[in-house]
């Protein structure tokens, strides 16, 4: 009998072994996912990272403006939405900046202040305002939005001009201006 239980307890060892490895390339293979998907500059929309619990401000080095509300806007910015889209974009005459973005992404929120900082410089010559991409999702769908933050810049209701990624105050007057 000894040689039978011990013979066994071999055959249970080698199963927890092989479950354990098992178990351990699932989880492997979920983080790559995650960070393929949620992680880097190409943010895809549908893959929301983890929540963040921390209480710690994100600094904007550009503006020195600390937010947490990648959907903030200042005195001189816009909130376009799916009802006012059209009269403040695409029949505006002139130039309009289009921050997409989505109040999740760590990328929308850390440039946040360069938005609005950038906004204040170009009063006079464009509008700048941003359209929530969750909040929109036509406008977002109609425009090929796959990645937050973008910036489009319109002409009298045509698009001239976009960018994806992080930009900073001085790459987002640079963008408005070579579009006047």
């Amino acid at each position: 009998m000894p040689g039978i239980v011990e013979k066994n307890k071999s055959d249970i060892k080698a199963k927890v072994i092989i479950t354990a490895v098992i178990v351990m390339a699932v989880v492997a293979a979920g983080v790559i996912f995650v960070i393929q998907k949620g992680g880097g500059a190409g943010n895809a929309l549908n893959a929301k990272p983890a929540q963040n619990n921390s209480v710690i401000p994100q600094t904007n080095s550009q503006s020195g403006s600390e937010t947490n509300d990648a959907g903030a806007v200042g005195k001189n910015e816009i909130k376009f939405d799916a009802g006012n889209f059209d009269a403040k974009v695409l029949n505006y005459k002139g130039v309009v900046l289009v921050d997409f973005y989505a109040s999740w992404c760590p990328h929308c929120k850390k440039i946040a202040g360069d938005v609005t900082a950038a906004s204040d410089a170009l009063v006079g010559q464009a509008e700048v305002g941003k359209l929530d991409v969750e909040q929109s999702s036509a406008i977002t769908k109609k425009y090929g939005i796959e990645s937050t933050p973008t910036f489009i810049v319109f002409k009298n209701g045509k698009e001239t001009a976009r960018e994806v990624g992080e930009k900073t105050k001085d790459e987002l007057i640079s963008l408005v201006k070579n579009n006047l």
